[in-house]
């Protein structure tokens, strides 16, 4: 039975896609079977892996069609997932996945049947979220065992973690007992610091207390290189993406999902 971890908050820019990307290899690399699954239709997860440029998709997106997204929300399902990495597959989308916004209550239910099909085929499920509550967030938090929440330090990012946790605790009561809030974690920090983060990182912690997790990661010139070259950080620079935190922040993961 797979662990399905929802990477969401309600703000956009705030890191959903590289933590998403990043954690999903680091899994991999330890010898878990791990899937990824795109809901965002920027297709920002398909472009860490893949050269396309942004007002395209790559062929097994459209030429095939069997890894996108989009196949996971049919009656009757016959996708399948592109392997991007040893252990590590993908269901990719891009902007057709705002379909699933138009007719997402009626395929909702086919969404969280074929992902239960899938759950003993892999040892975690990735879910990569939109910004905005609708019904591809709410599909991935129909099926969810945790959800992490990225926050930058910003009025907005707090506001956005603030209400994807109303979301996940109103899901959770409702329909999906199993979800649980593994953790909001400090993205995308500036170093040297400033006042204003500093700020804003002290209210994050107040507000969230111990789901918050202890470990910060941080922005570097080296994370966007490494975003130009294809790679996850955690692969680019293993060193770098260990002085940035995310080595600590995957220890600190494993440790509450095994709570």
């Amino acid at each position: 039975m797979s662990k399905n971890v929802a990477i969401a908050n309600q703000k956009g820019g705030v890191g959903k896609t590289f933590v998403a990307a990043n954690l999903s290899v680091q899994l991999a690399s330890k010898g878990n079977k791990v899937l990824m699954v795109e809901l965002d239709p920027q297709g920002n997860l398909v472009r860490s892996f893949f050269d396309v440029p942004e007002d395209e998709s790559p062929d097994f997106l459209t030429t095939q069609g069997m890894a996108h997204t989009l196949e996971l929300f049919e009656e009757d399902f016959v996708g399948s997932p592109v392997q991007v990495r040893e252990n590590l597959y993908l269901f990719g989308g891009d902007k057709k996945l705002s379909l699933v916004e138009k007719f997402g209550s009626e395929l909702k239910d086919f969404f969280k049947y074929n992902i239960n099909l899938l759950n003993d085929q892999f040892d975690f499920i990735v879910f990569d979220c939109p910004p905005s509550i609708g019904e591809l967030q709410s599909s991935a938090l129909a099926v969810a065992t945790h959800l992490i929440v990225p926050s930058e330090a910003s009025s907005a990012s707090l506001q956005g973690a603030s209400s994807i946790f109303t979301t996940a605790k109103s899901t959770r009561k409702r329909s999906n007992h199993q979800l649980q809030i593994t953790g909001v974690l400090l993205n995308k920090l500036k170093r040297p610091s400033s006042n204003v983060q500093d700020v804003f990182v002290e209210e994050i912690r107040e507000k969230f207390g111990a789901l918050v997790f202890d470990t910060e990661i941080f922005s570097t010139v080296k994370v966007e290189e490494s975003v130009a070259s294809l790679e996850p950080i955690v692969e680019y620079s293993p060193q770098h993406a260990k002085k940035i935190g995310m080595d600590t922040f995957y220890s600190e993961f494993i440790k509450r999902t095994e709570a």
